[in-house]
């Protein structure tokens, strides 16, 4: 967890998306494992900003952004499309 409160970024395939039932968050798992690899979240108040993620699917992406603790593995959390870059 050395990453966490630091910016940074990483390159992943988007497996699939979690929602939370409460529909107030999204999680981007890039691997099957997600328990152990790293993610990066979507809260509900910054949705707007971001209408086609489930078009991610699939895709290999650059995130960036600032590292946060999440139940012990670090993650980006999401508020700026700008964060996600598509690997052409």
């Amino acid at each position: 967890l050395k990453l966490v409160g630091k910016e940074g970024s990483f390159r992943g395939t988007v497996s699939k998306f979690f929602e939370e039932r409460d529909g107030d968050l999204i999680v981007f798992d890039f691997d099957p494992n997600y328990r152990t690899a790293i993610t990066a979240v979507l809260k509900n108040p910054d949705f707007p900003k971001f209408p086609d993620v489930k078009m991610l699917e699939g895709k290999e992406i650059v995130v960036s952004g600032k590292f946060v603790d999440y139940h012990g593995k670090a993650q980006i959390e999401l508020n700026d499309p700008k964060q996600i870059k598509i690997v052409k």
